[in-house]
């Protein structure tokens, strides 16, 4: 039974992130509580498995049920180690039940989810309502969520947050694919430092294979690669023929990659290409 509620609780995760949570970790407590009582724990987790197939049944504190779950998971999420005020929970409870009128409103659209524009506008008007907002930890405090859409060589990706998977970040099906943990542990600067990573390993591999393309056809022989944080700059090419490329490069198109590439070796007849 125990696992059964669990597996209900990873498979409906998303549905409504803080209930399910806060139901994996009632497990835990009656398995410590109960332990070595067989009959109690076994009445208590069959409580619990009914509950978990109910899910939640109403909103609270006057919000509805779409708005209390939105309330709860991004107030746990933004306030982890910090106690909400009630000033600031009304600010937060307003802005769910704007964020869930702008969804109903939006979904509620005959041709919604075939429609590229309307699902944009929504979007961006649940993104406005956020940077309207004066609650200063929600800006400080955003979290990478489904939806958002990052680059990889000049083709956006949906970002999906999944249970289960030993790779921090991977890009598979069309989506990139964030282990859910890593956000729960280590909230944005865990996902940004994932996505570094990724760019960078991807980097490593694409840009070595193209430096060896075009070296030869260049007529250059480069000292070495490295892919780094390099600030503004895209690339480089050091007086000692060391060809170092931004990280953020693997978010452009293939071609402009190859520019880049053909570019710097370039630099190698020529330090500076402006004369």
């Amino acid at each position: 039974m125990e696992h059964a509620i669990r597996k209900h609780c990873t498979v409906h995760h998303d549905e409504d992130p803080a209930f399910y949570k806060s139901l994996s970790e009632k497990v835990e407590n009656l398995i410590d509580q109960y332990k070595g009582h067989w009959d109690l724990l076994i009445d208590e987790l069959e409580k619990l498995r009914t509950e978990a197939i109910e899910g939640r049944k109403t909103g609270q504190d006057g919000m509805t049920k779409e708005a209390s779950i939105f309330f709860e998971h991004i107030t746990n999420e933004t306030f982890k180690n910090t106690k909400i005020s009630q000033d600031t929970k009304i600010k937060m409870q307003d802005l769910m039940d704007t964020i869930v009128d702008t969804l109903q409103d939006s979904i509620g659209s005959i041709d919604f989810w075939a429609n590229a524009d309307k699902q944009k506008k929504a979007r961006s008007n649940i993104k406005t309502a956020f940077m309207l907002t004066d609650i200063v930890e929600l800006k400080k405090n955003r979290e990478r969520v489904n939806g958002e859409s990052f680059l990889y060589l000049g083709r956006s990706y949906r970002l999906s947050l999944v249970a289960g998977q030993k790779a921090d970040l991977k890009l598979k099906q069309g989506r990139f694919c964030l282990k859910r943990s890593l956000i729960d542990q280590g909230g944005e600067l865990a996902a940004k430092k994932a996505f570094e990573t990724f760019y960078l390993t991807k980097g490593e591999n694409r840009l070595s294979k193209r430096l060896d393309y075009f070296a030869p056809r260049v007529g250059v022989k480069p000292a070495g690669l490295k892919v780094k944080d390099l600030g503004f700059r895209w690339a480089s090419c050091t007086k000692n023929n060391l060809v170092q490329f931004h990280w953020k490069c693997m978010m452009a198109p293939p071609k402009i990659v190859d520019y880049m590439v053909a570019h710097e070796l370039c630099h190698m007849h020529h330090r500076n290409l402006k004369r």
